[in-house]
């Protein structure tokens, strides 16, 4: 899961509500289940579920690592004829 902000060991962090509804809803984790929430700053999260709700689903963080970011891909590609120009742009 995504989570804004970060927050330290032993907090307890509330997922929003489609978060929560996943969660509950289509995934059925349980109290007492491990999941793993992302900040988009380069910190994964082990977190352990503490309440669950379709609305409010709340973990508590246990342990937090640093994550290297992935590598930037780049693309140049030739001067295509055609259509497969316009088709690579379009992908």
């Amino acid at each position: 899961f995504f989570v804004r902000t970060g927050a330290p060991g032993g907090e307890v962090v509330t997922l929003d509500d489609g978060d929560s509804h996943h969660a509950a809803r289509v995934l059925r984790l349980e109290e007492g289940a491990e999941v793993v929430l992302l900040d988009g700053a380069g910190r994964r999260l082990g977190e352990r579920i503490v309440e669950v709700d379709r609305r409010a689903t709340r973990v508590r963080i246990e342990r937090e690592e640093r994550v290297a970011a992935p590598p930037r891909v780049g693309l140049a590609p030739t001067c295509l004829k055609g259509k497969a120009m316009d088709y690579l742009v379009q992908k």
